[in-house]
């Protein structure tokens, strides 16, 4: 970035002297502007595209959503995953010790045990779960109900 500004303000430096470098970095600006502007454009038609793909996601009542597959970066899995949010767990570890005063184990020995809870923010579903669900199945989460529901589809027999 730093390389460029001298580079954009030297035109009209050049000007103003006639030289012949006016027209090389004349050109060279017109290069820059030329290769930038579309990819400006279509980095601005994807995130537009991004939001209002939320937007509709946002304003449907009912969401249904079955198995999804992902990509290198997680894609719709990924996606599919946040919309359905986030769980709290509280994790138990209980760990044992015993301890002994002497050489002899039925002399002294003190037992004891330790009990801590971790309080845990994960996904309510993982991604990769969401990959790997069986045909027809997925969640369910419609207006009136105040969180995702685990179901099963079946197919009408005269299919």
């Amino acid at each position: 970035m730093a390389l460029l500004l001298p580079a954009l303000m030297l035109p009209a430096l050049a000007a103003a002297q006639g030289s012949p470098f006016l027209t090389g970095a004349t050109a060279l600006q017109n290069n820059i502007l030329g290769w930038l502007t579309p990819i400006a454009v279509i980095l601005v038609m994807a995130l537009g595209a991004m939001a209002m793909a939320n937007r509709l996601v946002e304003n449907c009542s009912n969401t249904l959503i079955l198995r999804c597959s992902g990509s290198e970066q997680g894609g719709t899995s990924q996606f599919a995953s946040r919309l359905i949010g986030e769980r709290e767990v509280i994790r138990r570890q209980r760990s044992r010790g015993r301890d002994r005063d002497g050489l002899f184990p039925s002399k002294g020995t003190r037992r004891s045990t330790q009990v801590s809870e971790q309080q845990v923010i994960e996904s309510a579903v993982l991604a990769s779960e969401l990959e790997q669900l069986p045909d027809l199945s997925g969640y369910l989460k419609t207006a009136s109900a105040r969180g995702w529901v685990r179901i099963g589809l079946r197919l009408p027999a005269d299919r």
